[in-house]
């Protein structure tokens, strides 16, 4: 392909980009402000809550081609556990999550984050997705790893740790301290790292709640997903083991061997 035909196809598709996000940008009044903080807070709310009135659903009405995937269906959803998860994900809401948008406002804008019209390339939403992806991997493990130190379990992790068979809505019941220094935190830490345009960063955000949820969801779905799914049930049987997300990690500390022992005997059942 010769130069030309690169910049025509860069122009093309950089014009798509443009045209979908300026009625976005347009509809928060071009405001920095407002197009950080209500927007992130309404696609989290959207993927957060979209994902799991599905999984909810699932849980309470319990439909047989769907159910059969449960990865532990012994341990039917108890309601009112799910209440008291219910008010903790709401307080951590309130107070660990609507500051901390604010605060990424202000940092992003100090990292030269845009929200404005020189959008990026899919190219470059691609790259940074990829990063977020592998400082997720890292922070996550050595965040999540921490967290069982005998003194942080008992005081902060140990909530969490409640639902020995979790569900979806489980991905943020958690200490708010926990909430915001492994998930939080650990979140944003790659679109300020690579000062990434807020379409890409709600790109991650959303599909990331998508995944994290999932991740939690208890059910072993066909699709990409089927792995990380058993491999966090797993830790919350387990509790000592499959600290990560993709298992990177764990493999690299040895902290995924009593897993992959399961997996094998499952194999030859």
């Amino acid at each position: 392909m010769s130069s030309s035909e690169n910049i025509t196809l860069y122009t093309r598709e950089n014009d798509f980009i443009l045209k979908c996000w300026s009625p976005i940008y347009k509809a928060f009044g071009e405001d920095g402000f407002l197009t950080f903080f209500i927007g992130t807070v309404i696609v989290t709310s959207v993927g957060f809550w979209g994902t799991n009135a599905i999984l909810l659903l699932i849980d309470i009405t319990k439909p047989r081609i769907l159910y059969k995937y449960k990865i532990q269906p012994d341990k039917p959803l108890d309601h009112g556990k799910l209440w008291k998860a219910m008010r903790i994900i709401t307080l951590n809401s309130v107070l660990v999550s609507t500051p901390s948008f604010v605060g990424w406002n202000y940092v992003a804008t100090w990292r030269g984050c845009s929200c404005g019209y020189d959008v990026p390339t899919v190219w470059q939403i691609l790259r940074d997705l990829v990063i977020f992806l592998i400082i997720e991997e890292i922070g996550f493990f050595y965040t999540h790893k921490l967290l069982h130190h005998p003194v942080l379990y008992r005081r902060i992790h140990k909530l969490h740790h409640e639902w020995t068979a979790p569900i979806g809505i489980i991905a943020v019941y958690s200490h708010p301290l926990e909430y915001f220094m492994s998930g939080v935190m650990v979140t944003l830490s790659g679109p300020v790292l690579m000062g990434s345009h807020i379409m890409t960063s709600w790109i991650w955000l959303f599909f990331g709640l998508i995944g994290t949820c999932t991740h939690h969801s208890g059910y072993s779905f066909p699709g990409p997903l089927r792995h990380t799914t058993e491999f966090h049930d797993f830790h919350h049987l387990k509790f000592n083991y499959c600290y990560g997300v993709f298992g990177i990690l764990d493999r690299l500390h040895g902290t995924d061997s009593l897993y992959r022992e399961y997996k094998a005997l499952k194999k030859l059942k």
